[in-house]
């Protein structure tokens, strides 16, 4: 297992948790480091040839919300072809919180699906999050 752990560390690294820079107004609701900071999907994935496989979705997440499940592969998102989990990222960064992001996929079964999510601002403690999930300490 942890040999596995860091053969997967570095296709891991490059998608933990699909964030990106943003930007926006801050309202009543959100604070204005919310919407300026990254969006936030909640799912650890690799590389798997044909679209992001999912490894993990994070708990509370809108990936979670969604009803992305681990074994997934993301093959589509708002109608853009996902080839790889640098695709997935680079959709995910054109994004903000609160948007609405349509993620066509496939169940490890071989059905495919379409799901919405509305993405968040990245938590705070998401840091750590990775860390633990990598293996290295905070």
């Amino acid at each position: 297992m942890n040999h596995l752990r860091h053969r997967l560390a570095p296709l891991l690294l490059a998608g933990i948790l699909c964030s990106a820079a943003c930007r926006g107004a801050a309202t009543a609701e959100t604070p204005l480091a919310a919407i300026n900071g990254p969006a936030y999907l909640g799912v650890l994935y690799f590389d798997s040839g044909r679209g992001a496989f999912i490894v993990t979705v994070l708990p509370d997440s809108p990936a979670e919300r969604a009803g992305v499940e681990q074994g997934d592969t993301i093959l589509r998102v708002n109608g853009q072809y996902i080839g790889d989990g640098p695709a997935l990222r680079r959709q995910i960064d054109r994004l903000r919180p609160g948007d609405r992001m349509e993620i066509m996929g496939r169940r490890a079964n071989g059905r495919e699906y379409t799901l919405h999510a509305v993405l968040e601002p990245r938590p705070p403690d998401t840091d750590f999050e990775e860390r633990r999930l990598m293996g290295s300490r905070p």
